[in-house]
């Protein structure tokens, strides 16, 4: 029987290409919030990471070997916008998580981050202290020396990682991939260096301290590195300095940290970036990311009754009319009417604001009027 690992923040991409990379070796088990996650071979259940108690019962229900603590806000932008939330999901949620590990003696991973410092010096390790220039920076490493103080014997990753992303939420690699399929110019960070590892590396080492053995590399050479192992046009890639953007929230230039304790504690090196990148190629080639992209997380209790199709088209078009067109009363509502009407055949075609606004116009062209009773399916 399968040894089983908890991880959560389920529905989010590191969760969800870590499962995928051990589900052969574990029962995975995704703990997800408000989303259900349809994944092939792993399990979803609900975990409520607010309440300690819920952690707790769900832990002695599990007994998983090692529960992986991924869930919380990493948007940069997101936290700068909203230090109190910041503080609760990244901070306050981890606490949670640790005295539920505590209490029941699940050891505990803890994925950090490599913003934990000011950027100023390259290859730092796991003795420099801290010292983060944003608030996302800052929740973390509070959220670590909590961890630290409280549960010694847990495992605190600091990394930054890439694989395949999600249907509603694209990965840096996929971004770069995608531009640059798609004969799209793309621009990169020339003077931000960190030092990114596959997920799958990543999880297959069991929770390692990060990086690979580059002494750290640019935004810009990572996504020449992308470029040139899926065989794309480099010259799509825009080389561009981060003091150039204003408008971000400060972030550090050198974000490269040392694994030099996790390879002499494994008594070997984990992989060259290169190597990693091979093994993206190869999880595209066997389906990995098809796998990914094909999940679609789905607000929880709810039974779907449809799915959307939604492709790069239809996205632009939607961006064409924001960025160009008349939002309420442009040439693209015409365009829309003759359209449907093509498709269905008749000679006119009328778009209204909502489902409910045209089941009313039904209604009125069908002569109801008061004291008629109608029959309909209950989802209307």
């Amino acid at each position: 029987m399968k040894e089983s690992i908890l991880i959560t923040g389920g529905s989010g991409l590191l969760a969800l290409n870590w499962a995928i990379a051990q589900r052969k070796k574990y029962s995975v088990i995704l703990g997800i919030n408000r989303r259900n996650i349809e994944l092939a071979g792993v399990k979803s259940i609900q975990l409520p990471i607010e309440s300690v108690d819920s952690i707790v019962e769900s832990l002695n229900n599990i007994k998983p070997k090692f529960l992986i603590h991924t869930a919380g806000i990493t948007s940069v932008e997101k936290c700068e916008s909203d230090p109190d939330l910041a503080h609760y999901v990244n901070v306050e949620l981890s606490k949670n998580v640790t005295e539920a590990c505590i209490k029941t003696g699940v050891k505990l991973v803890y994925i950090s981050t490599d913003h934990l410092f000011s950027g100023r010096t390259s290859r730092l390790s796991e003795l420099d202290k801290p010292n983060p220039k944003n608030v996302y920076g800052e929740t973390k490493a509070e959220a670590e020396k909590y961890i630290v103080d409280k549960c010694p014997n847990a495992l605190i990753v600091r990394t930054n990682f890439f694989g395949w992303g999600l249907k509603h939420r694209e990965s840096f690699s996929d971004r770069i991939i995608n531009s640059l399929r798609n004969k799209k110019a793309i621009t990169l960070f020339k003077d931000v260096y960190y030092t990114p590892i596959l997920i799958e590396t990543l999880s297959n080492i069991v929770h390692e301290l990060c990086d690979s053995e580059e002494q750290g590399i640019s935004k810009l050479d990572f996504g020449y590195k992308i470029a040139r192992h899926f065989s794309l046009d480099t010259n799509l890639i825009i080389p561009e300095s981060i003091s150039k953007k204003e408008n971000l929230v400060q972030r550090p230039h050198d974000m490269s940290l040392s694994n030099s304790k996790l390879c002499k504690f494994l008594g070997r090196n984990i992989g060259d970036l290169e190597s990693q990148l091979d093994s993206l190629c190869r999880q595209e080639q066997t389906g990995i990311a098809r796998e990914l992209a094909e999940v679609t997380p789905a607000t929880k209790n709810m039974i779907p009754y449809g799915q959307h199709y939604i492709d790069e088209g239809d996205i632009q078009e939607v961006i064409n009319v924001l960025r160009y067109g008349d939002i309420t009363q442009g040439p693209k509502i015409e365009e829309f009417e003759k359209a449907i009407a093509e498709y269905v055949n008749v000679k006119y075609a009328v778009a209204v604001s909502s489902g409910t606004a045209a089941l009313h116009l039904a209604a009125l062209v069908a002569g109801v009027t008061s004291g008629n009773h109608l029959i309909t399916s209950p989802i209307t």
